[in-house]
């Protein structure tokens, strides 16, 4: 069975050139960082922009197909919505001619300027429909608005009737401004902000609503897994908490998807006594620091059967991607 990682990032270089007042420079912390109009966005390493390097540290590490999206800082939801669509067309393009270079070893999902939603629906038809996307990658949060905001469920109405699915990365952490020190908003406000967001979909009701939806979040849902009786017993004894469902909301979990980037075998066999393994899939976070640089050795630890092992490894994925 193939080995694929679910999770990691790529900018094609000629996106960073690609779009008016984007400017490469050195600031504090980075030798380059990428600028839009004088705004800070995110750093820029050769392995978020070669794809020779992406694909030698695939076969050093033995990845077979990397499913590529953008940097998060790239989602830009701050822009205005013409400069958002023009954002997320030119990232899509490019990924796309990387995936086409390379059809048997990567795949992309695509990005969209969900500040705009109709004009976010109108990509994902198109990333799908003519670039070949295999999903679509979306922020935690839209300026603060979770995907419980009823302006975002006709997105997910859309993804949902296309079946391609949702991969939820952390960006805009809640609490960001009392995460300075120590990376704390890589090393748990990241975790967090997975955590809040999937909590906010199991409790509103978006889940029950639109059944065969594919939902995926990284870093094994953050502490999903350690508070899913915390959350279920608030469902039964708040009414703020069961308004809008009439299930417990740990049985929508064996609907989502997890990747397995935590660092530690504990947190997966902790998540696994709530979910199926078929619901797990490789993660890396390719090619942050943060990420896991040998991807599948947790999963390799952990006393799974050989066919279960395989399938986290790459079966899922491929499953849900239509690899």
């Amino acid at each position: 069975m193939a080995v694929v990682d679910i999770h990691a990032h790529f900018v094609p270089p000629r996106l960073l050139t690609a779009i008016d007042g984007f400017e490469l420079r050195k600031d504090s912390v980075w030798p380059e960082q990428l600028f839009h109009n004088g705004r800070p966005l995110g750093p820029v390493i050769p392995r978020l922009t070669e794809l020779d390097l992406v694909l030698d540290d695939m076969d050093r590490t033995g990845v077979d197909v990397r499913v590529l999206c953008t940097a998060s800082w790239l989602f830009c939801y701050w822009a205005e919505p013409d400069l958002g669509m023009r954002f997320a067309r030119t990232a899509n393009d490019a990924l796309a001619e990387a995936v086409a270079a390379h059809p048997d070893r990567l795949a992309g999902l695509a990005t969209v300027p969900l500040q705009d939603v109709p004009a976010a629906i109108d990509e994902l038809r198109r990333a799908v429909g003519e670039l070949g996307m295999r999903g679509v990658a979306v922020g935690t949060n839209i300026n603060g608005r979770y995907f419980d905001d009823p302006e975002l469920f006709p997105f997910l109405a859309a993804a949902r009737e296309l079946d391609v699915p949702v991969f939820f990365h952390p960006d805009n952490v809640a609490g960001e401004d009392r995460l300075g020190p120590y990376k704390l908003v890589q090393m748990i406000g990241n975790p967090h902000e997975a955590t809040l967001s999937l909590v906010r979909l199991l409790l509103s009701g978006v889940l029950a609503r639109l059944p065969g939806l594919k939902v995926s979040f990284p870093q094994a849902g953050g502490s999903i897994a350690y508070l899913t009786g915390r959350i279920d017993h608030a469902w039964q004894v708040r009414p703020e908490a069961h308004a809008h469902t009439d299930r417990p909301p740990s049985t929508f979990l064996a609907e989502c998807h997890f990747d397995t980037i935590t660092h530690s075998t504990v947190p997966l066999e902790i998540l696994l006594r709530h979910v199926p393994p078929a619901q797990l899939l490789l993660g890396s976070d390719y090619p942050w620091d943060m990420g896991e640089a040998v991807p599948g050795r947790y999963v390799r630890e952990l006393n799974l059967d050989p066919t279960d092992q395989a399938a986290v490894l790459g079966g899922n994925a491929a499953r849900l991607l239509g690899l």
